[in-house]
């Protein structure tokens, strides 16, 4: 296997770490979506514990980690800014791989497709861009492959926060339960 081979399998690693990820975060989005047809009966478990103080900081406590685990999901899902601003030294890379910024698009072009959009670059710069020497390709899909890595880094990093303020909210949703069905009817 040759230097550029062996990178290529490890873009494909990436790629496919990233999109295992984006499934996960998809799931534990509808997770946390599901609850919100409950949410009256899940707050009325908390308006029938004893204090008032109690129902307010425990509600407060649960509605925090609920909302931050939604925020920090929703974050792992959506695109990443340019990786390439996080890669210090670049060497030279052109980042011809994925073309990176070929297109600049506006705020407009979410809604509609318009022929206004032209590449940055003509195809022949296109072209000459494109290495031709085993070191110079070496160098491009190593670049690509550290973008990848820190998409993946980060898109696994929100993941995990979102799973855990998921089950900090569901513990204290569980508390919460727990204390009104077996100790308030005592």
């Amino acid at each position: 296997m040759n230097k550029a081979s062996y990178i290529l399998a490890a873009i494909n690693d990436s790629q496919a770490i990233i999109r295992a990820t984006d499934t996960k975060a998809a799931a534990l989005l509808a997770a946390l979506i599901i609850p919100i047809s409950s949410i009256e009966k899940i707050f009325s478990y908390f308006v029938k514990l004893s204090s008032c103080h109690l129902t307010l900081f425990l509600g407060s406590l649960f509605t925090l980690f609920w909302l931050l685990a939604f925020y920090t999901v929703i974050k792992a899902i959506s695109s990443i800014d340019n990786p390439s601003q996080h890669i210090n030294d670049c060497d030279g890379a052109k980042g011809s791989f994925h073309l990176g910024g070929l297109f600049e698009l506006g705020e407009r072009d979410i809604f509609i497709n318009s022929n206004k959009v032209k590449s940055t670059k003509n195809l022949n710069i296109v072209i000459d861009d494109y290495p031709s020497e085993i070191n110079d390709i070496a160098k491009e899909l190593s670049f690509e492959h550290m973008k990848l890595v820190y998409i993946r880094d980060i898109k696994t990093h929100r993941l995990l926060a979102s799973i855990k303020f998921s089950i900090l909210a569901l513990l204290v949703g569980l508390v919460v339960f727990l204390v009104v069905t077996f100790f308030q009817n005592q």
